[in-house]
Parts: structure tokens; C-alpha cells; sequence
């Protein structure tokens, strides 16, 4: 899932976009977990999120002032993967997405949950799981149709096989 934050990504607004895959801001995007100011906390995964996301210390300002961050602050701290100007930053979306959609499937597939285990194992046991992963995905046809077209110099077909 790949979130476009294009204005404010306060409290839910924000888990929201924590649970994407990739997230994508505009230059005039802003983003805070105020619910401290109200007196509750989060309880859509916040914590947790922002913390993988941009660390414990820079989640505890976040988490623990409730003030909004502005999107350079956002991408210094690795809240975001990217900036872009608001007028292209649904194209610039839909451009990611198609990239990764032309991707063979399970691949890509197997990438995202890679990714997502790998938060919640050791680093050994992240590793294993992902040698594990890649003996599978390697005996896909679609593996094979990749190593074909590297080896012939041509765009692969994959058929999620």
C-alpha cells in the first residue's frame, strides 16, 4: 500500500498512513499524534509504528508533545520515503505503483511479507525466513521467466506461477 499525505495526518490520519507499505508526502504535508493534548494516547498501532518508523526517541517527541512535525522533518526522519510537490503527488504515487505492479507478483508479494516479518523475528531468525522465502520463490516459473529474459536481454512475462 503506498499512502499520498497531502495536508494534515493527525492522530488516526496518521496510524492510517502507518500501516502503508511506502509513504509518499507532499512539501505541505504535516503530521502529529496529538492525542496526548486531549488526554488518551493512540490506539491504532501508533507506538509501535512510529517507532520502527523513525525511531523511539523521535516517536517519543512526537508521541509525547502531541506537535505536529513538518513533511522535511518527516523525511529527515524517515517517517516518509519521499517529498513531492502537492500538484504531483497523486501521479507520483500511481507512477510507484505501477512500477512495482509490473514487478513479477509473487515476488513482490513475498518481498512485503518479508518485510512485515522481519519486524517481529530476531535478525537470525529474519534471516533464515528469508532464505526460506527465496528457495520458494526461486522454483516459480516466474523466477525461471526472470532468469531467461536477464540471460536473452528482454523484459520478463510473469504469470504468477
Amino acid at each position: 500500500m503506498i499512502a499520498a499525505i497531502n495536508g494534515y495526518a493527525f492522530g488516526g490520519g496518521l496510524e492510517t498512513s502507518l500501516i502503508c507499505d511506502i509513504r509518499l508526502a507532499s512539501t505541505t504535508a504535516s503530521f502529529a499524534a496529538p492525542e496526548i493534548k486531549l488526554g488518551w494516547i493512540g490506539g491504532g498501532g501508533m507506538s509501535t509504528f512510529l517507532a520502527h518508523s523513525i525511531g523511539p526517541s523521535n516517536a517519543a517527541v512526537m508521541l509525547m508533545t502531541g506537535d505536529p512535525i513538518d513533511a522535511e522533518t518527516a523525511l529527515r526522519w524517515g517517517l516518509v520515503s519521499e517529498l513531492v510537490e502537492p500538484g504531483r503527488l497523486l501521479e507520483r504515487a500511481v507512477e510507484l505503483a505501477r512500477v512495482i505492479a509490473s514487478r513479477p507478483p509473487i515476488a513482490a508479494e513475498t518481498a512485503k511479507a518479508n518485510l512485515r516479518a522481519a519486524f517481529n523475528m530476531t535478525q537470525d531468525e529474519a534471516m533464515r525466513y528469508e532464505r526460506d522465502l527465496q528457495t520458494v520463490t526461486f522454483a516459480t516459473e516466474d523466477a525461471h521467466e526472470g532468469r531467461a529474459a536477464f540471460a536473452e536481454k528482454r523484459a520478463g512475462v510473469f504469470h504468477r506461477r
